[in-house]
């Protein structure tokens, strides 16, 4: 949807004197240094007519689209950058970020870019911290849970989202599973959470907010390495009609 969207906007910035084709790909992005094949990503591939053939240079019609595309709800990062035909040559800007404590560098991070977002011409901003699915985390405070005499095994959402078999059926030589699980409803919309009760070996549900603290965050697809270390590479790319 998100990527149906902005082609269409895309479509309608750029005239037809100016625009050859869009390809879209959903699940797929292509960069210079990989290619991701994930469920949270996708891409426009661009193509503009010659430079003869349209009034606006490729870095023009970047510009232009960064607004109209910066509307669309939904995404977590936004990239516009103009390809080159030959080998890779690596962005304008890249700041190679080290460190052991994953969470500082994370901080660090986060702190390099917003700097980087007060200068004038810096644009498209982004890391190559590869970030997966959204996931739960649920943290139980194992003295409420005690006081509760709640087992910590019992403080689990897994089986609301993977399911637990119920049971087993024979289809001719195969043997199914039965699986049971919220319905996919209920598996988007985590309102529920809140009123989740869990079983108490004392008798009784206890809400799960007396023993447990339930956070939504990123699930970390991948940890790249500079020489060793542990890093995060910042990089962007520079408006030269800005800068």
């Amino acid at each position: 949807r998100v990527i149906r969207e902005m082609e269409r906007l895309t479509r309608d910035a750029i005239p037809d004197s100016e625009l050859l084709s869009i390809t879209a790909n959903s699940g797929l992005l292509m960069t210079d240094a990989e290619w991701f094949i994930k469920r949270n990503v996708g891409q426009l591939v661009i193509n503009l007519t010659q430079p003869q053939d349209r009034e606006r240079t490729v870095q023009q019609v970047v510009a232009s689209l960064r607004p109209v595309l910066a509307r669309v709800p939904g995404p977590d990062s936004l990239e516009i950058v103009a390809t080159n035909s030959g080998p890779p040559a690596g962005a304008d800007v890249e700041l190679k970020v080290q460190g052991d404590d994953l969470d500082r560098l994370v901080q660090v991070v986060q702190v390099a870019q917003d700097e980087m977002r007060q200068v004038e011409g810096i644009e498209d901003i982004r890391n190559d911290w590869v970030l997966g699915k959204t996931e739960l985390r649920v943290e139980v405070d194992g003295q409420e849970a005690a006081l509760h005499g709640v087992a910590e095994r019992d403080v689990a959402l897994r089986a609301a989202f993977e399911g637990l078999e119920a049971t087993r059926y024979q289809d001719g030589d195969e043997d199914v599973p039965v699986v049971v699980r919220y319905a996919e409803a209920s598996r988007r919309d985590l309102s529920w959470i809140d009123r989740t009760r869990v079983p108490s070996q004392l008798g009784g549900m206890v809400p799960l907010a007396d023993v447990a603290t339930v956070t939504t965050t990123k699930a970390i697809d991948a940890i790249r390495r500079y020489k060793g270390a542990r890093t995060v590479t910042i990089t962007a790319s520079v408006d030269a009609e800005k800068s």
